[in-house]
């Protein structure tokens, strides 16, 4: 063999090996990838199965002493091969394969831009969605990643969340909802509204969980959203609790108003009873009259703070007839009156005893006002009934507070006293009235521009302060 024909081998061995190595990667390709699904992809690998052996045959026209085996070597057979089935038939068929390929293509880029357009718009949804969003793995319950409001509503960054799972995040109020929530999921595929607590830096959040077991990147994954209807819970819980208090308001009304119309029956018919009347002397017809007007008295007060209950409902405001007075006489005159009705209870006075301070306010409101107060601070004093009234006052203000040294209330109490129809109950007191005294006082307080602040401790006593503006407060502008 010459130079020449060397060199020819050598270039023909070096382009078979190339289409060896290559029929070999089409071959692992569509074996171990979806390259085998697509139409004509048996054709190209045929095509290159024949340029492959045709190329081959070409090798042996280099090498001499072949040519007695007829089909290999520098003969015509062998020619005959190489080139009509061999680089003919062959390069027909990689062109057939990559015709009937290239519909099959476009189709494939067409799903990969639907699949694209898809991914994005799930990541927008993703992103924008108002409620916190995880993606997680269904095995492990790892998160892959977290929308922004997840970190804004639960707190957690989401550095501080990828890779770990809700167990090891500890926000589970019950761990074995967790595994109760996973095992639905599982059984069912998808999940609506799952009720959970969940304890995120020390406060506990319930929420509803909807989730769905989804397909990423072969890998199934669990797509979960979450609703913070802690708000709602407890505004039904506060419903509940007001639906209860008014219909143990209609209870407790009822039979407060029972009893003293029950009174005011027994004494008419004792007076109108012709055999009875005349039974009794004059003094206790006096006495009778006297409950009756007593107990008519407390039907009236009754009647006004339900009448007063009505306004507020409404949304009107107290009609305030404004005057100037001395608060410290106005005071005076409110305990009087209580001192002569109860002879049994101790009342100290405590005044700033200025007589030439003034203020501007409704004086009948401010006796009204002091009439709950000292009302209620008889009704809670456990044993002895000792009452302190006490004023101080300013330039621009004027303060009185009444103190007892009964039941007290709690903080929680303290912050329902307010509420309309609510009344402090105890094994202890189980005393009379609708539980308005303390709404009223305050929506008259506040009318007046003023303030309730309330002092206590169970066991010990309550402090109530009443603080109101020296002169009545100026109208809001309204602008034209």
């Amino acid at each position: 063999m010459d130079l020449m024909s060397i060199n020819d081998l050598l270039l023909e061995c070096i382009r078979a090996g190339v289409l060896v190595a290559l029929l070999v990667i089409l071959f692992l390709r569509g074996r171990f990838t979806k390259l085998a699904r697509q139409p004509g992809w048996k054709s190209i690998l045929s095509g290159f199965c024949l340029v492959t052996l045709a190329t081959l045959l070409d090798i042996t026209d280099e090498i001499p002493g072949l040519d007695k085996y007829v089909i290999i070597g520098d003969t015509v057979y062998e020619a005959f091969l190489e080139k009509l089935p061999g680089y003919l038939l062959g390069f027909m068929l990689i062109l057939i394969g990559f015709f009937k390929m290239i519909p099959s293509l476009q189709k494939a880029e067409e799903n990969e831009e639907a699949l694209q357009e898809s991914e994005e718009r799930f990541r927008k949804i993703f992103i924008a969605n108002p409620d916190p969003v995880i993606l997680a793995r269904l095995g492990e319950g790892s998160i892959i990643d977290v929308n922004p409001a997840f970190v804004k509503q639960i707190g957690f960054s989401r550095e501080a969340v990828l890779g770990k799972n809700s167990s090891e995040l500890e926000v589970w109020e019950n761990p074995e909802q967790r595994t109760d929530f996973l095992d639905q999921l599982t059984s069912n595929k998808e999940l609506d509204n799952y009720e959970a607590n969940f304890r995120i830096k020390g406060q506990v959040f319930t929420c509803l969980l909807s989730a769905q077991v989804v397909t990423i990147a072969a890998e199934a994954c669990i797509l979960v959203v979450l609703r913070d209807i802690t708000r709602i819970k407890k505004a039904e819980q506060a419903l509940l609790e007001t639906d209860k208090i008014r219909r143990d308001f209609i209870s407790t009304a009822a039979h407060e108003l029972r009893t003293p119309l029950s009174v005011l029956t027994g004494y008419a018919e004792l007076l109108t009873s012709g055999d009875s009347i005349e039974k009794l002397s004059d003094q206790q017809r006096l006495e009778c009259l006297a409950e009756i007007k007593q107990k008519g008295f407390v039907l009236s007060d009754m009647v006004d703070d339900l009448l007063d209950l009505s306004r507020i409902d409404a949304g009107l405001k107290f009609g305030l007839k404004y005057e100037t007075v001395q608060p410290d006489r106005l005071l005076r005159k409110g305990l009087k009156q209580f001192q002569v009705q109860l002879l049994d209870c101790s009342f100290s006075l405590d005044l700033a005893e200025d007589a030439e301070f003034e203020i501007e306010c409704d004086s009948q409101r401010i006796l009204q006002v002091l009439e709950n107060l000292l009302s209620n601070s008889v009704k809670y004093s456990a044993g002895q009934c000792r009452t302190r009234l006490s004023s101080v006052h300013s330039q621009d203000r004027y303060e009185f507070s009444v103190s007892d040294s009964g039941i007290g209330m709690s903080a929680e109490q303290i912050e329902k006293v307010f509420d309309k129809f609510y009344r402090v109950d105890s094994s202890n007191t189980a005393v009379a009235g609708l539980g308005l005294g303390l709404s009223i006082v305050k929506q008259i307080v506040d009318a007046h521009g003023g303030t309730v602040a309330i002092d206590s401790t169970p066991g010990q006593g309550t402090r109530v302060t009443v603080m109101l503006p020296r002169r009545r407060p100026k109208p809001p502008l309204v602008e034209p």
